[in-house]
């Protein structure tokens, strides 16, 4: 199973149905055996997923977020191979690289260069984490991280080592 989560614009993305459309079709069509579901979020503008459906493409399913509980996307991410993420959606990039998926960045219009989301991919690309859609349409396919992120862990660690006793 594979997935796409996507987003929506913000401060530092724009919006653009066309390109991400093809960006979405070309993954389905290149893996014609996974089976894709494409889930929206609060942000996604009305009508994309629609657009989607209009595709018929038989390995991919759309999948709106009025639909589904809270339980959804972590069962799902347990269960997907490649997690593909628009790149405006950070949280969404670490929840897949924290489940130890093979994480894509969908390509969305750039408003701010320094949008804390591209300055967050452009982060995770360097270190290899994540691949883009333009590495993965020159033949560069996603990998799993070689350890699945531990934000919650890492975040604890830090409390603990910051936190000091008060001696009485």
């Amino acid at each position: 199973e594979g997935l796409f989560l996507i987003g929506g614009p913000d401060r530092g993305h724009g919006w653009s149905p066309e390109t991400l459309e093809a960006q979405i079709s070309a993954i389905a069509a290149r893996h014609r055996d996974v089976h894709w579901r494409a889930a929206s979020s609060r942000r996604t503008p009305e009508g994309f997923l629609a657009r989607l459906q209009a595709l018929a493409l038989a390995n991919l399913e759309t999948v709106p977020v009025e639909d589904v509980g809270l339980d959804w996307l972590p069962q799902k991410l347990a269960g997907a191979a490649t997690v593909w993420v628009t790149e405006d959606s950070v949280s969404m990039i670490y929840e897949a690289l924290s489940a130890g998926a093979a994480t894509g960045l969908l390509s969305m219009p750039q408003r701010n260069s320094g949008a804390r989301g591209r300055d967050a991919g452009g982060r995770l690309l360097a270190e290899g984490l994540v691949t883009s859609f333009e590495a993965w349409s020159k033949g560069r396919q996603p990998a799993p991280p070689h350890e699945p992120l531990d934000e919650a862990g890492r975040c604890a660690d830090w409390i603990l080592s910051e936190w000091r006793p008060c001696d009485d």
